[in-house]
């Protein structure tokens, strides 16, 4: 267990931390601190409260993140191929996800042309995110656990960037959305070779590929067990569409009570006068306290919604 004297030592190297990302005047300057953080010289990132994951220490991959933050690719997100485990069957596909302008999504497209490697980019969604063209990239078994690419609503990237300032968080949410990955199971350095080119105006070209392997194909165990288990997925997945449309009949109610709510207030606050100002103002608090209620009962329910539609998508 930590001693209290590293406790405090470990709070306030966040708060400088944090300090730093708060008082990033640009977005390069948030570039160049991903890259801090991928090389280990920070410790989080808004986006990720603590250090890299061990696996990608392991595989070294901070050298490459770091280069490819400082070339304009601000990644929020990599793994690395792993080998398939022969006791569990887990496997994983190298992917990187992250921001880039047009100008670098460019560059990014000519240094995988001619691989294998495969592209998502998106711009940002309205509302929801969208898993449609998402790419599995974690397996156990039969089961996909993870995946990659998706399209994600401005408002996850001001979350993922909370204490940057607005003007730089609303350039970051309106950029390209990438998703870069190899699309061989197990433990291939493709992706990385790519990314490490130390000129992405003039990379080298990729080298030839080898012979592709037999691609691995989960197959269902024809088992009782396998069988509860879909049934089991169909009737979680039903009680999700049930859940969304309950959320959804509940959205319209609250959206009007706030619309009536701020015709309220404007009405009052257009008659306030005389005696009757004090009085005016505590309504217009009142309503104003209303407002925001409501307000996060709408936030919190969208929220739902993406949480279901999430977890549908993964099953």
């Amino acid at each position: 267990m930590p001693s209290l004297r590293e406790l405090v030592h470990g709070a306030r190297g966040c708060l400088a931390e944090r300090r730093l990302w708060n008082r990033a005047p640009t977005v390069g300057h948030v570039a160049e601190l991903m890259a801090w953080f991928c090389l280990g010289e920070l410790q989080s990132w808004p986006g990720h409260d603590g250090p890299t994951d061990p696996e990608t220490r392991e595989a070294n991959l901070g050298p490459v993140l770091a280069h490819a933050c400082r070339s304009g690719f601000i990644t929020t997100g990599s793994q690395p191929g792993i080998d398939r485990d022969p006791e569990d069957g887990f496997e994983q596909r190298a992917a990187v996800d992250g921001l880039a302008t047009a100008e670098v999504l460019a560059k990014l497209r000519a240094l995988t042309a001619g691989t294998r490697l495969q592209i998502v980019a998106h711009r940002p969604s309205k509302w929801r995110r969208d898993y449609g063209a998402a790419v599995d990239v974690t397996r156990v078994g039969e089961h996909y656990v993870t995946s990659f690419g998706a399209r994600l609503p401005p408002r996850d990237i001001v979350f993922s960037f909370a204490g940057v300032r607005d003007l730089v968080v609303d350039e970051l949410a309106a950029m390209w959305q990438v998703t870069i990955v190899d699309p061989e199971w197990g433990a291939h350095s493709l992706l990385w070779d790519r990314l490490a080119q130390p000129d992405w105006d003039h990379p080298a070209p990729p080298a030839p590929a080898p012979p592709a392997a037999k691609p691995h194909t989960p197959t269902a165990r024809p088992t009782t067990g396998g069988t509860a288990m879909s049934a089991s997925i169909m009737e979680i997945k039903q009680a999700l569409a049930q859940a969304n449309t309950s959320i959804g009949d509940a959205q319209g109610p609250i959206q009007r009570a706030i619309d009536d709510a701020t015709s309220a207030r404007a009405a009052i606050q257009a008659s306030m006068e005389g005696s009757s100002q004090a009085d005016a103002e505590q309504q217009v608090a009142v309503l104003t306290a209303m407002i925001a209620s409501l307000e996060d009962a709408l936030g919190r329910s969208h929220m739902a919604l993406d949480g279901n539609y999430s977890i549908a998508g993964r099953l």
